[in-house]
């Protein structure tokens, strides 16, 4: 079993603010709580934090908070006999103390730490314990106690605190947990109940690897052996999505697959239909494609479906502030996918909602940064441009691509591969031209890459000579 989690700091720094707004609050009427903070606040060494709290330990036996600092000292330090000693101390207090917040951190923390030195079974009594002083369980101690269970190999139980973890953050999910998590669910008997979450899991884990292909098709097989065949497929538009992203998929192609996607499943109406509306999609026609969506709902709620609903809804001007947030919160899922930054500057375009330039201007550049030399990326050149009062905008060279460009030749790249920087140098001047100046008064000084733009300049117009004379050393 995976130990050495981060769980205990985690959960200091929750309790720590929490310990704040309790100050503020009753910083009047208690003497502890002032003499605390002025410990947390004014120690400027580990050392000095640590003897200041093991000061107001002794003149405060009770407190539970002081412990659970010190404890985490005492694991910092690699001093783990220590740590114990002083949370071992506050378990009396804890059985007597009244205040449940507190009680939960504490026994939280003390699982932790058990969990950390391998002793399973005690950490599994004070996870237990948190739980029963703060069942909204701020510090996820579920995940905890769910890895404890399956560890015993009590996994109706393992994959009911899992459930319990996954309600509260799922932000605390290494890989590892969240492989072990879909692997109870294919285990148990309830999997008609499991398939949201193991379609969910499947997202978390695409999130976090967005270079790996094939989590669509596999949330497809699942949604589909369910008999949620609408949702199955739309689980397979997920990823075309991506592979049109990343594989610069021609549209034409693509459509083609989808018309013998449509073929296999002529017998289903409704499987017709969607597919129709995700070739809508594609081919822009958001009219038609909204209408489809808002027609059928999936068997089993698939969060691509939000996707393209939303992103219909925002390219055909319907942006809210309300639909703007929602959308906004699917960058969770999507923030690796160009569509999902095409579409949002689209409906930012088409609606009457109000946003900072600077917003903006992050949302096409993420767009044109994901896949440079796609016809999105293009548009968001051009757009970026018109933001900018930048004529020509789909030559813009954004500074992180010059970087790269500069780098790649440093790595022995053909210097050739500068061409769409000096095509920018020959434009008037504007903010993109200013940053890749600066950049290029250092990378200059490599021999190649000067050489290249010296050469370059004999066939460059008179703004293009002037700027590269003005770079040279």
């Amino acid at each position: 079993m995976k130990k050495n989690r981060s769980l205990l700091f985690v959960s200091i720094l929750i309790l720590s603010v929490l310990l704040s707004c309790i100050l503020l609050s009753c910083s009047n009427r208690d003497r502890f709580l002032e003499e605390f903070e002025r410990a947390m606040n004014e120690s400027q060494t580990q050392e000095q934090l640590l003897a200041a709290l093991l000061e107001l330990d002794k003149r405060y036996p009770k407190k539970l908070r002081t412990k659970i600092h010190i404890a985490a000292i005492y694991f910092a330090m690699d001093k783990p006999d220590l740590a114990e000693l002083f949370l071992a101390r506050g378990v009396e207090a804890a059985r007597t103390s009244r205040e449940r917040d507190e009680k939960y951190f504490f026994y939280a923390n003390y699982a932790d730490f058990l969990f950390n030195i391998g002793d399973l079974s005690r950490s599994l009594e004070m996870g237990l314990l948190a739980l029963e002083n703060d069942d909204s369980d701020p510090a996820g101690i579920s995940l905890l106690i769910a890895q404890i269970l399956m560890n015993e190999r009590r996994n109706t139980e393992a994959l009911f605190y899992f459930k319990r973890a996954w309600e509260t953050n799922i932000d605390i999910f290494t890989e590892e947990d969240l492989i072990a998590f879909f692997y109870l669910l294919s285990l148990s008997q309830d999997a008609e109940e499991n398939v949201f979450y193991m379609i969910s899991v499947l997202d978390e884990l695409r999130l976090r690897n967005p270079n790996i292909r094939g989590y669509g098709f596999k949330q497809a097989e699942i949604l589909r052996q369910a008999g949620a065949h609408v949702a199955s497929l739309i689980a397979i538009f997920s990823e075309i999505e991506f592979l049109r992203t990343y594989t610069h998929s021609n549209n034409m192609e693509v459509l083609r697959g989808l018309d013998i996607l449509s073929e296999e499943n002529r017998e289903s109406l409704l499987s017709v239909k969607i597919i129709e509306g995700y070739k809508s999609f594609i081919r822009e026609e958001w009219s038609i494609a909204e209408a489809i969506f808002a027609e059928i709902t999936p068997e089993v709620p698939i969060v691509f479906y939000n996707y393209l609903r939303l992103a219909s809804m925002l390219q055909l001007g319907l942006g809210t502030e309300e639909l703007f947030t929602k959308f906004l919160l699917l960058g969770r899922y999507y923030s690796e996918l160009q569509g999902y930054y095409y579409n949002f500057w689209n409906g930012i375009k088409r609606s009457p909602v109000e946003f900072d330039t600077g917003f903006i201007e992050s949302v096409l550049r993420n767009c044109i940064l994901i896949s440079p030399y796609s016809d999105y990326a293009r548009l968001s050149r051009i757009e970026l441009g018109r933001l900018f009062n930048v004529p020509q905008g789909e030559r813009i060279v954004l500074i992180d691509e010059v970087f790269y460009y500069v780098n790649s030749v440093i790595n022995g790249a053909s210097p050739d591969i500068l061409e769409p920087v000096a095509l920018m140098l020959e434009m008037d001047n504007n903010i993109f031209i200013d940053d890749a100046m600066m950049l290029l008064r250092e990378a200059v000084i490599e021999r190649r890459i000067g050489a290249w733009f010296e050469n370059r300049a004999q066939r460059g117009n008179e703004i293009f000579r002037a700027r590269i004379s003005a770079l040279m050393p």
